[in-house]
C-alpha cells in the first residue's frame, strides 16, 4: 500500500544507477572506428547520471506496456552556445511518433523534471543531443537521470519514491506533483520546503540558490507608453518572476519614436499613424 512520499501505477521500475548501462538501454557508436561517442554515465551535483558525448549522440530504450502507464525523468543541460538541439522521441506500434525539444526554454546548468503519459503496447524512446563537446572549457552536452517507467505490468509489485523536487502526501498516491517555484524537496517528500527569503528555487528543484543582488542592467524590463509628440515615456521595473535581493530602481526617460515600417508619425501629437491607402512610408 503506498505511504505518503511514494506512488504506484501498475508495474515498473526506476533507473538511477547507470554503472553498467542498464537493461534495456543502450547507446550505439555515432561514428563507428577509434572515433566512437557515445552517452557515457558519471557522478554529477551527487547523483549518478548519464551523458551524452562529442557530436550526435543517442541514448535509446524499448519498453513493452501492458497497461496505460508513463515515463518520467530529470534531464540537465550544459552549454555555451544559445543554438542546441536535443530531442526526445517516442516510437510506438499503436500511436505516430512524437518528437519533444528539450532543449526549448532551458535553463543552463539546471535540473528539470518532465513526465509523459504512454499508452499500452510496445515503445521506443530516445534521446538525441547534436553539437556535443567534452572538453572541460567549452563543454556542450545533455545529462539525464532518475527515469521512472509505470505500466509495464497490470499490478505493481512495489511503490515508487518520489524524486527529489517532488512529493506526495496522500497514502494513495498515483503520482508525485511537482515542487512549486521558490520550495524544493529531497526524495521521498511529503511536503516541499520552502526557501528561505534570501534564496529561491525554479519548479521540480532540489535545493534553493543563493538570489544574487539586483543589477540595473540585468534584472530590469521597461515598457513604453504610446508616443505622444514625438517622444514616448519609458518606465522601469523589475523583471517577474523576481529572484534577486535589494532592489534597484532607475528613473523613466524619454525615448524618441520609432514607427513600425507601415506607420510614421504625423498629426499635432507626433504620434505614429498607419500610412493612407495609395501610400507608403520610405523609412531609409
Amino acid at each position: 500500500v503506498p505511504v505518503p512520499d511514494e506512488m504506484t501505477v501498475g508495474g515498473g521500475e526506476h533507473i538511477d544507477t547507470w554503472i553498467p548501462l542498464p537493461s534495456p538501454f543502450s547507446t550505439p557508436c555515432s561514428t563507428g572506428g577509434s572515433a566512437c561517442s557515445t552517452w557515457s554515465s558519471s557522478s554529477s551535483d551527487q547523483h549518478t547520471v548519464i551523458s551524452s558525448g562529442t557530436g550526435t549522440t543517442i541514448l535509446t530504450a524499448n519498453y513493452e506496456f501492458a497497461m496505460a502507464g508513463s515515463i518520467s525523468f530529470r534531464y540537465k543541460i550544459h552549454t555555451t552556445e544559445h543554438t542546441i538541439n536535443f530531442l526526445f522521441t517516442m516510437v510506438s506500434n499503436v500511436v505516430q511518433r512524437r518528437v519533444v525539444p528539450l532543449s526549448t526554454g532551458y535553463t543552463n546548468l539546471e535540473w528539470v523534471s518532465v513526465k509523459f503519459n504512454v499508452s499500452a503496447g510496445i515503445h521506443s524512446f530516445s534521446w538525441m543531443f547534436t553539437g556535443g563537446n567534452t572538453e572541460i572549457d567549452s563543454i556542450e552536452q545533455a545529462s539525464i537521470t532518475d527515469v521512472t517507467i509505470l505500466g509495464l505490468d497490470f499490478h505493481a509489485e512495489q511503490c515508487y519514491p518520489c524524486l527529489g523536487g517532488t512529493y506526495a502526501n496522500s497514502t494513495k498516491s498515483s503520482s508525485c506533483q511537482t515542487c512549486p517555484a521558490n520550495t524544493y524537496s529531497s526524495v521521498r517528500a511529503e511536503t516541499c520546503t520552502p526557501c528561505s527569503s534570501l534564496q529561491y528555487s525554479s519548479p521540480g528543484s532540489t535545493e534553493c540558490d543563493t538570489r544574487p543582488t539586483c543589477n540595473v542592467d540585468k534584472d530590469l524590463v521597461y515598457k513604453n507608453s504610446d508616443c505622444v509628440n514625438a517622444v514616448r515615456t519609458r518606465t522601469w521595473s523589475l523583471a517577474t518572476p523576481q529572484i534577486c535581493q535589494k532592489p534597484v530602481t532607475k528613473a523613466e526617460d524619454h525615448p524618441a519614436c520609432e514607427c513600425p515600417p507601415h506607420m510614421h508619425l504625423s498629426g499635432d501629437d507626433y504620434s505614429c499613424q498607419s500610412c493612407p491607402p495609395g501610400t507608403f512610408y520610405d523609412q531609409s
